[in-house]
């Protein structure tokens, strides 16, 4: 009996940390993402910004603020293409060293989807704004996947 509580109680405290550990912050600017030393944490942090920012723009343009909605969308762009260069930056072999290339080719490809639903809920005037946007982060997707999936000649 003394051994299942202390398991329970291992659990409680192993539960309790993890409650008491601090949230990762979002970074509350892409100014702050740039100054990321580490390029590999700058591409996350940039992919991570423009995850958390579709959310907004829908807001903005359900608030009939379509200046916000198109200032987002345009910081969404921003933050993938920092993600790219980012890694591009590296110098890596995305091929033989794939972990942060394939995280950003997922990333990516969830965020059009997004972006693809975000266009669903939009009236058809608003939309063009987000296909260019869902455009370029479509071609920068596809340049992941094909840096991952391509041999050097």
């Amino acid at each position: 009996m003394p051994r299942l509580s202390l398991v329970l109680l291992s659990v409680v405290l192993c539960l309790a940390g993890f409650r008491l550990a601090p949230a990762a912050q979002r970074p509350a600017d892409l100014e702050s993402i740039k100054a990321e030393p580490n390029l590999e944490r700058r591409a996350r942090s940039a992919l991570d910004f423009a995850k958390a920012s579709v959310k907004p723009v829908l807001k903005a343009y359900e608030q009939s603020d379509p200046q916000r909605g198109t200032q987002l969308l345009m910081q969404i762009q921003e933050a993938v293409e920092l993600a790219h260069q980012a890694l591009s930056a590296t110098g890596k072999n995305a091929r033989k060293n794939p972990k942060h290339f394939k995280r950003a080719e997922i990333q990516t490809r969830n965020l059009v989807k997004q972006l693809q639903g975000l266009s669903r809920d939009l009236n058809y005037d608003e939309r063009e704004v987000v296909e260019s946007v869902m455009d370029r982060v479509s071609a920068i997707n596809d340049q992941l996947l094909l840096a991952i999936m391509t041999k050097k000649k």
